[in-house]
Formats: C-alpha cells, sequence, structure tokens
C-alpha cells in the first residue's frame, strides 16, 4: 500500500474515529456537519482506495499520521 497523505482536517477526523468518536460526535468536536465528517472519510477511501474505517485507521496509524 503506498503512503497515506492526509489533509490536516482528515487527520483530525481520522483522530476522533480511532479513539472511538462517531460521526455525529465528530462534527460535533470540530464544529462541522456530519455530511462534512463524511466527506472527509470518502475522499480518503477515493484517493487511496481504502475500504472500510478499521482499514483506514490502521494505515493511518503504522505510518504515524495519527496515534
Amino acid at each position: 500500500m503506498a503512503d497515506l497523505t492526509l489533509t490536516k482536517r482528515e487527520a483530525q477526523v481520522l483522530q476522533r474515529i480511532a479513539d472511538g468518536r462517531l460521526c455525529k460526535q465528530v462534527a460535533g468536536d470540530l464544529h462541522i456537519t456530519e455530511s462534512t465528517v463524511q466527506s472527509h472519510i470518502a475522499n480518503i477511501r477515493k484517493r487511496h482506495h481504502i475500504q472500510g474505517l478499521p482499514a483506514m485507521v490502521a494505515a493511518a496509524i503504522r505510518q504515524g499520521l495519527i496515534k
């Protein structure tokens, strides 16, 4: 798998997902809409061809992009 590239906001969203937050909670934390959270996730998925949040989170942790 190629290295992930994340925008600052995508990293913030993915970190909160990794922390166990739901999309609705992430949206509240970051003062954005739930659909914006879902768009960030979809953008990561499309750009890196990763299916599923667990794989996305695992790849980001492996590469040191999130904790």
